[in-house]
């Protein structure tokens, strides 16, 4: 009588970034194009100042990888005080394994990752089917992702509803919306554009908010230039706002889809001073470069959210936001860190 293979249908294991770059590849090229190109792969998984990723693989026994998943090493101040924090990104599966099984085994194998002493915890942006994935293995759910949008346009949505009669009726709107932009930048301080790469001022400023919340990630300068000024995927700017020489404040953005400025990365020594400056020469950019609105996609509940509304954003749609895994610290930090109000964090600390 033929004996019974009862070994499960895939294994998973650890992978060499560097060794296995082409099978890793091939999996995202088939299950997230935008994240299987070439130089996204050498600049997120090989060329982070804090170390190369952390990659699994789930494969057949035959040896085909169809499945990944990542975890991206970065520092974060915790109290004020630094740690080591993974950033998980690029869970994918081919079609013909896209079942509970198989990824709650990457998954778990993934998270077995976040070694006592090495990391103090491990987080993600999850889709919705992830996010429930992570709820089986212990994570905690923080908050949902909220998008706001300020407009600097209205006769392109108003001509979409209502055809020419809408174009029309907007123009008069765009004029206003433009007349009360300018009025009200008219007394910001001067805002400039980084011309060259970040610099020792950034890690200062860093360094000087370290205890701002309880959470955020370092944003230290060789971060910034990797993350912002080094991105094959997306072409970032820089704005700073400095008082006597001293960098007093900087926001990141880039251009999106339809028409539109992300806010990316926004950090000052004091929001209820420099955060208006900063934003008003954003605007001002937005209606040289005709843009239709500025956006930001932030964590709901979170500090840097309360600063959108007092500057003309309005709230619109909601996703799957934050979850974290931190199975390893003290019961008090791992209850305040599910806590949206202890956290800075925006599109600038997710890496997909």
């Amino acid at each position: 009588m033929p004996s019974l293979d009862t070994r499960p249908a895939l294994r998973v294991r650890p992978a060499d970034p560097r060794t296995e770059r082409e099978r890793i590849l091939s999996v995202l090229a088939r299950n997230l194009p935008a994240a299987g190109t070439a130089a996204r792969y050498a600049w997120l998984y090989l060329g982070n100042p804090h170390g190369p990723a952390r990659v699994w693989v789930a494969e057949t026994w035959h040896g085909e990888v169809v499945g990944t998943s990542a975890a991206h090493p970065k520092r974060a101040w915790i109290d004020g005080r630094l740690h080591q924090v993974l950033d998980l990104s690029d869970f994918s599966f081919d079609v013909g394994h896209r079942c509970a099984g198989p990824a709650l085994r990457l998954l778990r194998a993934t998270l077995a990752g976040i070694e006592p002493g090495a990391f103090t915890l491990s987080y993600d942006h999850p889709s919705p089917a992830m996010l429930a994935l992570y709820r089986r293995l212990g994570g905690h759910d923080v908050s949902a992702r909220r998008r706001w949008v300020r407009p600097l346009e209205v006769s392109g949505t108003l001509g979409r509803r209502l055809g020419a009669a809408g174009w029309l009726l907007g123009r008069p709107c765009d004029l206003a919306l433009r007349v009360r932009d300018a009025l009200r930048a008219r007394g910001s301080c001067a805002v400039w554009r980084l011309r060259g790469p970040c610099g020792e001022e950034f890690d200062q400023l860093d360094h000087q908010l370290r205890e701002r919340t309880r959470f955020r990630v370092q944003r230290s300068s060789a971060l910034l230039r990797w993350r912002f000024q080094r991105n094959p995927v997306a072409r970032h700017e820089i704005l700073c706002v400095r008082e006597g020489g001293a960098l007093c404040g900087y926001l990141v953005f880039r251009a999106c889809a339809p028409r539109a400025l992300a806010i990316v990365d926004l950090l000052t020594l004091d929001d209820a001073v420099w955060a208006g400056p900063l934003i008003d020469a954003l605007v001002a950019l937005g209606h040289r470069r005709r843009q239709a609105a500025v956006c930001a996609t932030v964590l709901r509940g979170s500090p840097v959210e309360r600063l959108l509304p007092g500057h003309g954003f309005v709230a619109r749609q909601e996703n799957a936001g934050l979850v974290i895994t931190a199975p390893a610290v003290p019961r008090e930090l791992e209850a305040a860190l599910q806590l949206p109000d202890h956290w800075w964090m925006l599109e600038g600390d997710e890496d997909v």
